[in-house]
């Protein structure tokens, strides 16, 4: 897979799940099987947020050249990605939630940290 495709599938899951999350945070908590109290609403707005910074860094990525650039928004992608399937997977085994949604979400973000390691590491930067 090229990087430019990653780049661009990781910019629109973020930018949905954070239009998602910013503008309809009460269905999306529902979803992961998530309580939906005042904090968790203003949480899950927060972190709709940083996905809009994480996609925007991606889809600006895709057209960056250096690879020194292309290296550095990667591995930040990489981190983020492994990072929040790590979160999620020990809510889960936690049973903090046992929802499906929830086991989908940490799919895609497994998925994504895959996706960036195997770029990263073992395939092409092109």
């Amino acid at each position: 897979m090229k990087i430019r495709t990653l780049f661009m599938v990781d910019a629109i899951i973020s930018v949905l799940l954070a239009l998602a999350l910013l503008l309809g945070p009460p269905t999306v908590l529902k979803f992961l099987g998530l309580s939906v109290g005042k904090t968790e609403l203003l949480l899950a707005q927060v972190i709709g947020a940083a996905l809009v910074a994480m996609g925007g860094q991606a889809w600006f990525g895709k057209d960056a050249e250096d690879p020194t650039a292309i290296q550095a928004i990667t591995t930040s992608l990489l981190l983020f990605s492994g990072i929040g399937f790590v979160v999620i997977l020990l809510g889960l085994l936690a049973q903090v939630t046992r929802a499906a949604g929830a086991w989908l979400l940490d799919a895609v973000f497994l998925l994504l940290t895959v996706g960036y390691a195997y770029v990263l590491f073992a395939g092409t930067k092109e």
